[in-house]
């Protein structure tokens, strides 16, 4: 368990044990979903802050990826040497890891922000037309921060006190109905993905699992991912829901 996200997807996608101080790219994790399923699988993934899909087995977009860098290295010197009345005016660079200048449709899954849902129908528009052996696996920020997203897909304006509400009890509890709502929309896209299968006819046969990598906490006077004793239910708690091939009635563990 990691309540980093890079380590912790990197232990659920390669079923080993976060490795500290190591990049999520599959040198560190040559042994993973992927090339397991490599020889016998046609392989799609959408990975969000991992490398760990060998681009002989996923076609990766280098030449986007090598201007991405470029692009972002520039946004953080800036950020370094320029003056605080000029830095206030640079793209934000708290509440993403990359992808910080305004993303085209190509930069989308680099985001953490309000293109997530495209990133997800992009995902769908990859679900193969036959049957046939294929893996795709994704990995999306949500209903991560930040909190954006209504049930029904509508955005709204993004205030980032709410990733931060330090003892203010009012905004811990906004950010937790802002957090429902977003979790609102994570479900309406799942049972879009859903559909989608059956509407293909390989939801039947198809092996499906949607876990998280980890919790969050909206206790004031503490942070989103903590592993204070009063938060330990809510940053360890993650949802896992398994359903088995020719699978029709569900059941809890």
């Amino acid at each position: 368990m990691s309540l980093e996200t890079t380590k912790a997807v990197s232990a659920i996608v390669s079923g080993t044990l976060p490795k500290p101080d190591t990049v999520p790219t599959v040198s560190n994790y040559p042994i993973n979903l992927f090339s397991l399923f490599s020889r016998s699988h046609e392989a799609v993934g959408f990975e969000t802050v991992t490398e760990l899909c060998p681009e002989t087995i996923c076609r990766s977009p280098l030449n986007f990826r090598v201007g991405a860098l470029v692009s972002d290295l520039s946004v953080l010197f800036t950020h370094m040497v320029a003056p605080d009345s000029y830095r206030k005016r640079l793209s934000s660079v708290a509440d993403r890891w990359t992808g910080f200048q305004d993303p085209g449709r190509d930069s989308q899954k680099y985001l953490l922000g309000p293109h997530r849902a495209r990133y997800f129908q992009d995902f769908q528009d990859l679900i193969p037309n036959k049957t046939g052996a294929s893996l795709r696996c994704i990995h999306i920020l949500l209903p991560h921060v930040p909190y954006q997203y209504l049930p029904d897909g509508r955005l709204y304006s993004v205030d980032s006190s709410l990733s931060n509400w330090g003892d203010d009890e009012v905004l811990a509890a906004q950010a937790y109905q802002r957090y429902l709502l977003q979790v609102g929309f994570t479900d309406r896209i799942l049972g879009q993905f859903l559909e989608r299968l059956q509407e293909i006819g390989i939801y039947d046969d198809a092996l499906i699992v949607v876990t998280a990598d980890h919790g969050a906490s909206f206790e004031p006077g503490d942070v989103r991912r903590s592993l204070q004793k009063r938060s330990l239910a809510e940053s360890l708690g993650v949802p896992l829901f398994i359903k088995k091939p020719r699978q029709t009635r569900g059941r809890g563990v």
